[in-house]
């Protein structure tokens, strides 16, 4: 025995040296060391206009710090290219300090080029390659990962962030057990799954408001750039309807030639058929068309075809009735495929049973109809809905109008039908626009069939320019036909049309022609409404004679033709300019005897107009206690109607009456209030006039 160690043969691993040993020696590895995960990509150079999603995302954190209890999940859920990703990491790198002990980030590819989603072992191999867990120590099943990953992360403040995941059943998986972790994930999908089973807090990602759009251009762009060629701008940005990607893309073109004035960009993207392909900067994986593909190519083949379909809609937006007869679906099944659409952020409801998508995914959607053979039918379908609809709704506002045989509706169309005259004037107001786009891209048989279903709800409301451009798009559709009545109606309504905006030559012309072709076709009754609108028309224009002629050949024409309640309203027009001529016997008479006719047939508007045509006889007589009473009769019917453009007159006229009868506040009220709607209807002439009186008011 000697006093030396020493070591003899080959040694492989530590070798200790040690002096006096006494009892058991234990050799142990060194501790092995965690690393600190920084996965984060880098911060994006500019985050504008998410002022309310950073507050609450910031908002979610400090309750989960100051609750404890469970994980928190931020879900960020929008459209393709409505920058999630980069409020999540603009987010993120504003809170690094919050998490001390790392920040994990995986591309689930849930919507992407290469149309596979991650896999959940790829996934959660990522997240333990950056703790430093060596391959031998891994287990092979999955679940065993995830319980690996699940213990690494327990108890450490980390932010764990899941971008693009495909649905709830990819992200779920990979949340954590421990409190002490704060999970976003972004998604096209709504994460319903996640928010019901797991308390995640879902924030909707929106476009961007004008301010903040040019916030952002001027930000990639240069803000001096922006102000400089400030009219162009605002272009850009409203063809880019607030869409973070469609404005960086359009930025990119932008400074790749910035000696070209933006206006060049404009000229591409106002043109709707070029719009698209005007965002594609050649790197096929960031141009829009292909961000929308990862969405469309996920869907079913039922929602692909509805969502093809959306994109020939053409309105503000589409109503659930509406979706079902564009597909040729039961109403229960489009409601179905439009929440798998919203899903995804393809489509939005944006009020219950309305739909509505992005500028930029509509044209995406209507470049994929335009490829769809059985697109023709789908958009019949959709016009004869509007057409079948609106035309329900228009006997309902004049019943006694002109019958028009409509082409029937195409086979799984179905119309709606309405209770009454609110209900109609409701429906109307909600699809007026969408009426209007079908009309637009209706057959020419259709065209000024929809022009007539709407002229009704037009007078109603006071819809002047949209019922004469209606009447202009049916005269288009209407030439060369060899067909009289439909050549009739719309030289008749296009000259009442005219007329009614004060363009007396155009109506004179237009109603001419109308009474020739009445002559020619021979029927009482076209000759009798020819002459009404004709007296109208006069009327309008200061030829009292010309339009009491027309009125009482109206009169007789009606008459021969047995139309009673078309009668009244002859009656009306006859009675207003007699009075005007002085003839003051005729006026009264006629005046009355139309009330006693819409009394007999129980007609609101008509008992309007004839208590509103005996107020003005009252007036003009300066028994201005009875013109009160029958005015506040007229407006009392037509408020209930919700026929706003004769409500505006009879206020004005009211206005009139309680001036003649020394009450000024009355006075005042009545013509603040027929002011307004005259400003809403775009009643130039009348607003002066009512402007006029309320100076004179004024003083008094």
């Amino acid at each position: 025995m000697t006093d030396e160690n020493r070591v003899d043969g080959d040694v492989k691993g530590t070798v200790v040296q040690a002096g006096s040993i006494r009892g058991d020696v234990h050799l142990h590895g060194s501790a092995q060391v965690v690393p600190v995960p920084r996965q984060l990509p880098p911060a994006p150079f500019v985050c504008v206009g998410r002022a309310r999603e950073l507050d609450l995302l910031t908002g979610m954190m400090d309750e989960a710090v100051r609750d404890g209890a469970a994980v928190v999940v931020s879900a960020l859920a929008g459209s393709g290219g409505i920058g999630k990703t980069w409020l999540a990491l603009y987010w993120a790198h504003r809170n690094l300090a919050q998490f001390p002990d790392g920040q994990l980030f995986v591309d689930l590819r849930g919507r992407d080029a290469t149309g596979q989603p991650l896999s959940l072992n790829a996934a959660v191999r990522g997240f333990l390659d950056a703790f430093g867990i060596a391959a031998d120590r891994v287990p092979v099943d999955v679940g065993a990962q995830l319980g690996m990953y699940r213990s690494l992360v327990a108890g450490r403040r980390m932010l764990i962030l899941l971008d693009n995941a495909r649905d709830t059943a990819q992200a779920a998986p990979l949340l954590p057990g421990s409190p002490t972790c704060v999970v976003m994930v972004t998604s096209r999908d709504r994460l319903a799954g996640l928010v019901r089973n797991h308390g995640a807090r879902s924030i909707t990602v929106d476009v961007l408001p004008d301010a903040d759009a040019r916030e952002l251009l001027g930000a990639l762009i240069g803000a001096r750039r922006v102000a400089e060629e400030a009219e162009a701008a605002d272009d850009l940005i409203a063809c880019c309807a607030g869409l973070p990607l469609a404005l960086s893309l359009v930025a990119s073109r932008a400074t790749a030639h910035p000696t070209f004035p933006l206006a060049v960009l404009v000229d591409e993207l106002v043109d709707a058929t070029t719009r698209l392909s005007a965002l594609d900067d050649g790197e096929g994986a960031t141009s829009l068309s292909a961000v929308l593909s990862w969405s469309y190519e996920a869907l079913s083949a039922e929602e692909a075809m509805v969502f093809r379909g959306l994109g020939l809609a053409g309105g503000t937006d589409i109503s659930l009735a509406a979706v079902a007869s564009l597909a040729d679906l039961p109403q229960h099944r489009a409601a179905g495929v439009l929440r798998a659409l919203e899903r995804v952020s393809l489509v939005h409801k944006h009020m219950p049973g309305r739909y509505r998508m992005h500028d930029l995914v509509a044209l995406y959607a209507e470049e994929l109809a335009l490829q769809d053979e059985s697109r023709h039918l789908a958009q019949r379908r959709l016009v004869d809905f509007y057409l079948h609809t609106a035309s329900c709704g228009d006997r309902l506002l004049d019943p006694d109008n002109q019958e028009v045989a409509l082409r029937p509706p195409a086979p799984g169309c179905v119309p709606l039908e309405f209770a009454s005259q609110n209900e109609a004037v409701e429906w109307f107001d909600v699809e007026h626009q969408n009426i209007l786009a079908a009309q637009q891209v209706a057959d020419r048989e259709v065209v000024w069939q929809l022009a007539w279903a709407l002229h009704a709800y037009h007078w109603w409301r006071g819809h002047l320019h949209d019922d004469l451009m209606a009447w202009r798009a049916a005269a288009v559709a209407v030439q060369g036909t060899a067909e009289l009545r439909p050549r009739l109606l719309v030289h008749q309504m296009s000259g009442f049309a005219y007329a009614r905006l004060m363009r007396h030559d155009e109506a004179q012309w237009q109603l001419g022609r109308a009474l020739v072709v009445a002559d020619e076709l021979g029927d009482p009754h076209k000759q009798a409404e020819v002459n009404h609108a004709s007296a109208h028309a006069a009327g309008l224009r200061g030829d009292v004679d010309q339009a009491l002629r027309h009125a009482k050949e109206a009169l007789r024409f009606y008459r021969e033709a047995g139309a009673s309640l078309r009668e009244g309203w002859a009656l009306i027009l006859v009675g207003s300019f007699a009075g005007k001529l002085d003839d003051h016997a005729l006026a009264w008479s006629s005046a009355e005897k139309a009330l006693v006719v819409f009394q007999e047939h129980e007609y609101a508007p008509g008992k309007a107009a004839a208590f509103n045509a005996l107020g003005m006889l009252a007036g003009a007589a300066e028994d201005h206690g009875c013109a009160m009473a029958y005015h506040e009769s007229a407006l009392t019917i037509r408020r209930e109607l919700g026929n706003s453009y004769a409500e505006a007159d009879t206020l004005a006229q009211l206005g009139e009456t309680y001036t003649a009868l020394r009450r000024t506040a009355r006075a005042r009220s009545c013509w603040g209030a027929a002011l307004a709607l005259y400003r809403a209807q775009s009643r130039n002439a009348d607003v002066e006039r009512a402007m006029r009186r309320l100076d004179l008011l004024a003083d008094l």
